[in-house]
Formats: C-alpha cells, structure tokens, sequence
C-alpha cells in the first residue's frame, strides 16, 4: 500500500511539472490572426509580401499606426529563416545603438528590446514568425501592451 501511494505521489509530481513547464508557452500567431487583430486595434494593414527580398518569408505584413510607427510582421517558411531575419533586424539595431538592449531567449520565443537615441525598438520571434517595431520612445508604453496582447 506504501508503495502504491508512493507511485501516486511521484506519478501527481511528474504531472504537475509538465504542466506548470508548458504554461506560459508562446504560441506563434498566423498571418491572418496577427492582420485581424491589428485591424481591430485600428491599424492600417498592408501585404508586402511581394515587396520582401528575402526568400524564406511566406508572408509580410506591415500593421501602420498613422503618423505614429509600424509594426512589421513576418511568417517564415521555416524556425531557421525566422532566426535569420530576427538576427538581422536586431544586428541592425545594435549597428546603430550607442549601447546593447536586451535580449530573452527561452524556447521558441526570443525578444530584443532596445532604447536609444529616443527611439524604443523591439524584435520578437516565436518559432517561425516574427516582428519587428521602432518608434519614438514616447509610444513604448503603447507599443509594450500591444506586443503583450499580441502574444509576443
């Protein structure tokens, strides 16, 4: 009886932790549910797909606050093309940044913010998707929930 309860216990254990491990896990949005909600939010949407020289990208939007910034969005073909576009973006940051942001990697999920120059920029990536934003440093409370919101 001992035993069996103590299989019980460490069987309720093993259970608690995959479950507490998967929870707060980012999940990647598609092209059209990240144009849906940018819609929502009020933003001008346009299809630069055709206009995006990279090959591993599927699809490209841009989501436009009039008069304020924008927010591209990427789907690549694959993780390996949307780590290479993420690694761009943020290589472009650095390049001219007079100091390093910072950057969170847990995962499939990997985000560099940045603050310089007045301007507030972040790249986020999650598996095969990712965005990118830079804006005057004024919009970051703005920019930050709607990231959040967005799942990135």
């Amino acid at each position: 009886m001992k035993k069996l309860s103590k299989l019980g216990i460490l069987l309720g254990v093993i259970l608690f932790t995959l479950l507490i491990s998967g929870c707060g896990k980012k999940v990647a949005l598609t092209a059209s549910e990240f144009k849906n909600k940018m819609e929502n939010l009020g933003f001008e949407i346009k299809d630069v797909t055709e206009y995006t020289s990279d090959e591993t990208v599927e699809k490209a939007y841009n989501a436009q606050k009039v008069d304020a910034y924008t927010i591209e969005f990427y789907v690549s073909k694959n993780t390996s093309g949307a780590k290479a576009g993420y690694d761009q973006f943020v290589a472009n940051l650095k390049a001219i940044s007079a100091k390093t942001g910072t950057e969170i990697t847990k995962d499939t999920y990997t985000k560099y913010v940045d603050t310089a120059n007045s301007y507030y920029s972040v790249v986020s990536r999650i598996d095969k998707t990712y965005l990118n934003v830079r804006a005057k440093d004024s919009y970051k409370t703005e920019i930050n929930n709607i990231i959040e919101e967005l799942g990135y």
